[in-house]
C-alpha cells in the first residue's frame, strides 16, 4: 500500500522504515530513515523521532562506533527540550550496546532510564527490566541465576504481548544457558529473511536439516503436509503454510488476509469473513482427517493448537527455495566443473559455514555429488 503512493512524503519514508523494522531488515529501515531525516518537511520534534529509531537500526546492526555518536546528539537534545521518554529511550539503546560487552555499564544506563519513566508498568518500563535483567545475566555465570531471570522476562513479555522479545529470549538462552536445540526452532520458526540470514552466519553447524514444530504435549502423531493435498495446495494450503511460518507471534485477521490475498486491499466489511470461511475449512479438514491440530483465534490473534500433540514437519516450506536458489547459482558459476568449498564461497559470495550446510542438504536431496573426503572434498553438478 505504501509503494501506490507517489513520490515520498516524510510519513511514506517513516512508515517504509517502520515496516522494514518489523521484518527484522535494519538495513533497509536505515536507508529509509536517512532519507526521511534528510527531508527538509519534517518537524524538529518528529526529526528527533526519526533519530532514535535510527540509532535503534545501528544498535540492532551492531554500528557501535554510529550509533553512540548519534545517541550522544540525541541525549543532548531531548535533555535540552525536556522530552523525557526519549531521553530514557536513548539510555536503554545504550545499554543494549553495552549489555553483553559491559554489563556494569548497562545497568547504570538503565537505571537511569527507569528514573525518567512516568510508569513504571508501560511498555517502556517492561523494555528496561528486560535488559536489566538480561545485563545481569551476562553479569552472572550462575546457570540457576540465569534461568530464572529469563522465565521473569518470559513472563512479562507474554503479559504484554511482546511476541518478538519472546523470539530474541530463545536467542539469549542459546548463549546464556547452552540451549543449542533452540537454533533450529529460531531458523524455521521464524519468517523474517534477514533473521534467518543471521541465524546462519552465527549457527550454520547447528540447524539441522529436518525440523517438526511440535505444538502441544509431546505425543507420537507426526504431520508431514505433503501427505494431504489440502496442505499445500489453494488457499487452504497457503493458510496452514502461513501459521505454522511463525512459532512466535500469533496472526492477525489483517496480517493473514494480506498472505493470502496480496493483490486485494483489506474490506473491513467483507475480509474479515473471508479469513473466517477459510479458518473453518481448515478446522474441518483437521477433523475430517483425524489430525490433532486446531485453528483457533483469541483475543483477535489466529494460531494452531494441539491438544492431544502433533509434530509439523515444516523442513520443506521454509527452506527449499533457498537450496534450489543456491543451486542455480552453482550451476551457472560451475557447469559441469568440480569446485571446492571455498571457491563456491567465493564465487557465491556466501560465509563457509552457510553454505556448507546448504551442501549438506543438497547432497541429501540428490542434487549434488561429493569427490573424495574431508578438506580436499570436492563438489559437482551430477549429469
Amino acid at each position: 500500500l505504501l509503494n501506490t503512493i507517489p513520490d515520498s512524503p516524510p510519513l511514506k519514508q517513516l512508515y517504509m522504515a517502520f515496516s522494514f523494522i518489523s521484518m527484522w531488515n535494519y538495513k533497509q529501515a536505515t536507508k529509509w530513515l536517512e532519507d526521511y531525516l534528510n527531508n527538509s518537511q519534517v518537524t524538529d520534534y518528529h526529526r528527533l523521532i526519526g533519530q532514535v529509531n535510527l540509532a535503534a537500526c545501528l544498535v540492532e546492526q551492531n554500528k557501535i562506533k554510529k550509533a553512540n555518536q548519534l545517541l550522544v546528539t540525541i541525549l543532548k537534545t531531548s535533555n535540552d527540550m525536556d522530552y523525557t521518554r526519549i531521553y530514557a529511550n536513548c539510555l536503554e539503546l545504550k545499554a543494549q550496546l553495552n549489555h553483553q560487552r559491559n554489563p556494569s555499564l548497562a545497568l547504570k544506563f538503565l537505571s537511569k532510564a527507569e528514573a525518567f519513566l512516568p510508569a513504571k508498568d508501560s511498555i517502556d518500563g517492561f523494555f528496561i527490566s528486560k535488559w536489566k535483567n538480561l545485563a545481569l545475566c551476562y553479569q552472572n555465570d550462575d546457570l540457576k541465576f540465569r534461568t530464572k531471570k529469563i522465565q521473569q522476562i518470559v513472563h512479562w513479555a507474554q503479559e504484554f504481548g511482546h511476541y518478538e522479545s519472546l523470539r530474541q529470549l530463545d536467542l539469549h538462552q542459546i548463549k546464556l544457558l547452552g540451549k543449542t536445540e533452540l537454533v533450529s526452532k529460531l531458523y524455521y520458526g521464524t519468517p523474517f529473511p534477514n533473521y534467518k540470514t543471521s541465524l546462519e552466519y552465527e549457527f550454520a553447524d547447528l540447524i539441522e536439516t529436518k525440523y517438526f514444530y511440535q505444538l502441544g504435549p509431546k505425543g507420537k502423531y507426526q504431520l508431514r503436509p505433503n501427505q494431504y493435498s489440502f496442505l499445500t495446495q489453494g488457499l487452504v494450503g497457503q493458510l496452514f503454510s502461513c501459521l505454522t511460518s511463525d512459532f512466535y507471534r500469533p496472526f492477525s485477521t489483517i496480517k493473514l488476509f494480506n498472505s493470502l490475498f496480496s493483490n486485494e486491499y483489506y474490506n473491513p466489511a467483507t475480509s474479515k469473513n473471508k479469513i473466517y470461511q477459510l479458518v473453518n475449512r481448515l478446522n474441518l479438514k483437521f477433523a475430517s482427517h483425524e489430525i490433532p491440530l486446531t485453528v483457533v483465534c483469541e483475543q483477535g490473534l489466529y494460531s494452531l493448537k494441539s491438544d492431544k500433540g502433533c509434530q509439523i514437519d515444516v523442513s520443506q516450506n521454509v527452506s527449499s527455495s533457498k537450496y534450489e536458489k543456491i543451486i542455480n547459482l552453482i550451476e551457472g558459476k560451475f557447469k559441469n566443473k568440480t569446485f571446492t568449498l571455498k571457491q563456491a564461497s567465493n564465487e557465491l559470495n556466501i560465509p563457509e559455514r552457510s553454505l556448507s550446510r546448504y551442501l549438506k542438504t543438497i547432497l541429501e536431496k540428490k542434487k549434488l555429488v561429493t569427490l573424495g573426503k574431508g578438506r580436499s572434498s570436492k563438489y559437482k553438478i551430477p549429469e
